[in-house]
């Protein structure tokens, strides 16, 4: 870049991306003209130095259904026990795979001695909330503390089980969160932090029931429609591979449980679809409100039962999931001394960490408190 400067060009940029194979290949591009590029940060490599293999196991099987987690092992295992990551993504219950997190914050666990495995999970509206992606992320859990130690020693790999965290994105924020409540019901030992990157927190309020994110397109199928095109029965990942045409990465106007998920933030029917589950004949139904609570960080948290220590990350301009109540919900976490963090980024919206890597500026400022959290916590 900087010859290219030299040579006289005005305008100068290269080609980045969030995963290893779009930074080992680069365009780089330079004109004589005045243009806007993309501002570009040098960074240490995505793995962090720490070379790895990513092993599928399956970590639950239930009605036929393997639930698959993705294992980041490092190549040459750490002289001491690992504590382990789960790493749960987004998509707004419905879409999405283990596939949809961050590499560059896995590796960064990686360069912490840190066991990073993201987890699939059956998939909403084809099982409702409770009975699908927050018991299978519970039971990863009981998993990580009775099961992982054998799967992982035929790579030389120690855990330490009583150490883990679990970290999310958007719903999968809010899955990470159920998981502080979720364990102790079974007996199993809930994780020693969470980490929540712009996660839902309050379903009672009536925040997530409204209309909002306008700038994103209204669904093109009627509901009917788009019930009759799901499967009967659940799924545990979803990408129908077509060019997104929203911004968000995984919402695609025409495509039937795209169009599902369109819909509950445009029009809030979330809770019925997600609490019901399309199963249930009269989805269309207001849930009882005790089912709320049961899926509502914030309502634990009233009652005493959340006690996880809990680090949140937000977008203050989130079209999706309202700043103001990540706001109130880290408040509230301090009201309860339960202890925690939040991190309010300005200027952005819902989904702003995908491209960032360990080296940015803006890597310090709006992802690695968050870390430091955890790293404080399992120290």
């Amino acid at each position: 870049m900087s010859s290219l400067e030299e040579a006289g060009y005005t305008s100068v940029s290269y080609s980045q991306g969030p995963t290893p194979e779009s930074n080992t290949q680069r365009l780089l591009v330079a004109s004589t003209k005045e243009v806007s590029t993309p501002v570009r940060t040098p960074t240490t490599s995505l793995n962090a130095g720490v070379e790895y293999t990513v092993d599928t196991v399956v970590y639950k099987e239930v009605d036929g259904t393997q639930i698959l987690a993705d294992i980041y092992s490092p190549t040459k295992a750490p002289g001491k026990a690992m504590p382990v990551a789960l790493m749960i993504h987004g998509g707004g219950h419905m879409t999405l795979s283990k596939k949809a997190v961050r590499p560059a914050q896995a590796s960064f666990l990686l360069a912490n001695d840190i066991l990073p495995i993201s987890l699939d999970y059956r998939l909403c509206p084809e099982i409702n909330l409770i009975d699908g992606p927050m018991t299978d992320v519970r039971d990863a859990c009981g998993w990580v503390q009775t099961s992982l130690q054998a799967i992982v020693r035929s790579k030389g790999i120690t855990i330490d089980s009583d150490k883990f965290v679990v970290i999310g994105w958007s719903t999968g924020g809010h899955l990470a969160m159920t998981t502080a409540w979720t364990t102790k019901e079974i007996g199993v030992k809930p994780p020693r932090a969470i980490l929540s990157f712009y996660g839902p927190t309050d379903f009672e309020s009536g925040d997530l029931d409204v209309r909002r994110a306008e700038m994103y397109p209204e669904r093109q199928m009627s509901m009917d429609k788009i019930v009759e095109s799901l499967p009967t029965q659940p799924i545990t990942s979803y990408d129908n591979g077509k060019v997104d045409t929203t911004g968000l990465g995984w919402v695609r106007p025409g495509d039937a449980r795209s169009e599902l998920v369109l819909s509950l933030f445009k029009e809030g029917n979330g809770l019925s679809m997600m609490l019901n589950g399309i199963s249930d004949p009269n989805w269309r139904r207001r849930p009882d409100d005790s089912r709320v609570a049961a899926i509502s960080p914030m309502a634990q948290l009233r009652k005493g039962i959340y006690t996880t220590p809990t680090f949140l990350i937000h977008g203050e301009k989130d079209e999706i999931v309202p700043f103001h109540t990540a706001l109130k919900f880290a408040d509230a976490l301090k009201v309860g001394g339960i202890r925690s963090g939040f991190l309010p980024v300005k200027g952005v919206k819902h989904i702003h960490d995908v491209n960032l890597t360990p080296g940015m500026e803006t890597w310090k400022k709006q992802v690695l408190p968050g870390y430091e959290f955890l790293l404080q916590v399992l120290k």
